[in-house]
């Protein structure tokens, strides 16, 4: 306790403190952890009139130390869960962009190559493993359909044999290579007759069956054709 001139007129306790120590409250957290101690006063008054004050100091180092230990332990965990934010965010960051990459390379060399067969590597079961495996069903798609393209292009569609375009190819090999070459043409008589008697689907099988027994009948070293509808 002092009086009004701050001399101090009693005492409880063995602690020393200096004049500083009981100067001013405590303006926050980090003036409590600098200081260790929390002064508190109060007025002494006597007939109203202010006869002193009572200073009560309270010992917060056991608080300070709990204080650093927590913002230490605070401190810590951010910086791990930042740490493990990055990590996660770089391990999704590649489970998104090496999918996107391998399409584009895929993409690439399907326009330089066209090469249609080629496929792109399923990594992962989320949104870009359900892109990868529909990039690559359209790929088998389109390659599915231009061997189809292709084939209609050479090869006549009802009775399997290499179409005109086809033999066209054969005969400039035959006149490259300047050997000996035969060619014998085969024609079905009357089949308008016969489309307009028992409809196409019967003229048809015929065509197909003429173009089954022609093929059965060359030898290996000879080629069948359909050139047209009724010729061989």
């Amino acid at each position: 306790a002092f009086d009004t001139k701050g001399r101090e007129i009693a005492a409880l306790g063995s602690a020393v403190f200096t004049e500083d120590d009981l100067k001013g409250a405590v303006t926050g957290p980090l003036d409590l952890l600098s200081r260790g101690l929390l002064p508190v006063e109060v007025d002494i008054r006597r007939n109203g009139a202010v006869a002193g004050r009572l200073v009560l100091v309270a010992d917060v180092s056991g608080l300070r130390g709990e204080l650093v230990k927590f913002a230490s332990i605070t401190l810590f965990s951010g910086l791990l869960a930042s740490l493990l934010g990055v990590a996660f965010a770089l391990r999704l960051q590649r489970r998104i962009s090496q999918p996107i990459a391998s399409l584009t390379g895929a993409m690439s060399h399907i326009r330089d190559a066209g090469d249609y067969s080629t496929k792109v590597v399923h990594t992962a079961d989320d949104e870009t493993g359900v892109l990868v495996d529909t990039f690559n069903s359209m790929i088998s798609e389109i390659d599915s359909r231009g061997r189809k393209l292709e084939r209609y292009a050479y090869f006549d569609e009802l009775t399997g044999l290499p179409n005109r375009r086809n033999i066209e190819g054969q005969v400039e090999k035959l006149a490259a290579q300047g050997g000996p070459a035969a060619l014998l043409l085969i024609d079905i008589d009357g089949l308008g007759r016969i489309n307009e008697a028992y409809g196409n689907e019967v003229g048809d099988r015929m065509i197909a069956a003429v173009g089954s027994a022609v093929e059965q009948q060359v030898r290996t070293v000879d080629r069948a054709f359909r050139l047209a509808e009724d010729e061989f």
